[in-house]
């Protein structure tokens, strides 16, 4: 099964972009975006591995009008504040796979994907400590369980 749309193989309507006025907005404050058909349905779905079947017929669970992929701390701080402004949801995007569903920004909202922005991030740390290139986000679950943890 697969774990990308297949291409043009969205089934339904694909609902219309975020409005325009976000988009210039957005623009402005240079933030960068995508509202491509295969970007919103992309951070349209959670990556649970039960979602897989709706990928393979094509079904989007969700559209998102706009996924955006800020660089810096200050760039999400102004998304947050134009969606406030503009009165659009806005759902935080990881490794979107929230088990539950709650990965996924609702039909027109603002998928938020701080991928980019954490990697930026974590590059910077590797690079003070001589790891420069290394970035991994992988976790040691070992390091995790309850009985190895300090404190």
């Amino acid at each position: 099964m697969p774990n990308d749309y297949p291409a043009r193989s969205f089934s339904g309507e694909v609902p219309d972009t975020a409005p325009r006025t976000l988009l210039a907005k957005l623009d402005g404050l240079g933030v960068s975006y995508d509202v491509s058909v295969t970007g919103r349905a992309a951070h349209g779905r959670d990556w649970w591995p039960l979602s897989i079947t709706d990928v393979a017929s094509g079904r989007v669970p969700h559209w998102p009008g706009v996924v955006v992929s800020p660089r810096t701390t200050n760039e999400v701080s102004a998304i947050l504040k134009l969606a406030s402004e503009q009165r659009i949801a806005v759902t935080a995007q990881g490794g979107r796979s929230g088990v539950g569903g709650g990965a996924v920004a609702p039909t027109g909202a603002i998928a938020l994907d701080s991928f980019r922005h954490a990697q930026k991030a974590a590059a910077a740390q590797f690079q003070t400590t001589g790891l420069q290139g290394a970035v991994d986000f992988r976790v040691d679950v070992e390091e995790c369980r309850p009985e190895r943890r300090v404190g």
